[in-house]
């Protein structure tokens, strides 16, 4: 009895996990800048914390990762008492299953340092 919950518990997880990713459609576009892993682990920060997700696209190199972008994110660590110089920007765009709005997310990091999401929002 015991491993037939256990197996199933096991299924449940594994359905849950898949599901949430299958059913988000991410567009990655092309960067020189990030890999396909450096855009995931972001990606992963919004799917894992808001359901309702239906498309997420990578904006682009220049849309985000810009010196003047960088400093607003570093005045975004420093209100939120965050002691990180970061030096790298990224940017999604979103829409929900319950929406027509378009949301933009932006995340930042020291290079190669895991993601912070600083800002999101329409």
């Amino acid at each position: 009895m015991k491993l037939k919950i256990y197996f199933f518990l096991i299924a449940a997880i594994i359905f849950s996990i898949s599901h949430v990713s299958a059913s988000v459609k991410i567009n990655y576009g092309y960067s020189e800048i990030f890999s396909r892993d450096d855009m995931d682990s972001a990606i992963e920060i919004i799917t894992k914390n808001f359901s309702e997700v239906k498309n997420i696209r990578y904006t682009e190199d220049d849309y985000c990762n810009t010196e003047k972008n960088i400093e607003w994110m570093n005045r975004l660590a420093k209100k939120r008492g965050l002691n990180i110089k970061f030096n790298q920007c990224i940017a999604f765009f979103s829409d929900y299953k319950s929406s027509k709005e378009i949301w933009t997310w932006y995340f930042a990091r020291i290079k190669g340092d895991d993601w912070h999401l600083m800002s999101f929002g329409y």
